[in-house]
């Protein structure tokens, strides 16, 4: 059995993020196609049911795609970025865990502010925090709490947490 240096992990995931990115982009092609096809069927006549089902399947594809992007962790600069939208974008992603299709996530939230953070680290932080809280549960409810404490936007689920300090307050500090 070969064993792994923590270097060559490292690079297993400087590859694996590469390989997400050609998946994504090559199923997107593939996407783009369909929607171009589905358009010009769905401005004819009589177009058969199969057709129409299938132009619909088109957004969900892409919105698949969207949630694949989200698994690559490319080198990328800390932006301003909407906590709530990278959990409900984490929440689909748990979604498709096998072990976790039975589970039902509910977010508790108030007037939370955005957050100073790398968009897609903060993102996989979240998606592991979800996964943790949910592995061993064939079914039941994960709450999940995101709420302000001091200068951090802190996320729960289960017995984990995640923070992220508030634009105001990275910008003051």
């Amino acid at each position: 059995m070969a064993k792994f240096e923590s270097g060559a992990l490292a690079g297993w995931d400087s590859v694996l993020d590469e390989l997400i990115v050609g998946v994504s982009h090559h199923i997107s092609n593939r996407v783009s196609t369909l929607a171009g096809v589905s358009d010009i069927l769905s401005r004819e006549q009589g177009i058969p049911p199969i057709l129409r089902a299938l132009a619909d399947e088109v957004p969900k594809l892409e919105e698949a795609i969207r949630l694949l992007r989200l698994l690559a962790a490319p080198d990328e600069p800390e932006e301003a970025v909407e906590p709530l939208r990278l959990v409900t974008d984490a929440i689909a992603m748990a979604r498709l865990h096998p072990a976790l299709r039975g589970v039902c996530y509910t977010v508790e939230a108030g007037n939370i502010p955005p957050v100073l953070a790398k968009p897609g680290e903060l993102t996989h932080r979240i998606i592991l925090l979800l996964v943790h809280a949910g592995v061993g549960l064939a079914e039941g409810e994960i709450v999940v709490r995101v709420r302000v404490v001091g200068t951090d936007v802190v996320i729960q689920a289960g017995e984990g947490t995640v923070c992220a300090r508030t634009l105001m307050a990275a910008r003051a500090g």
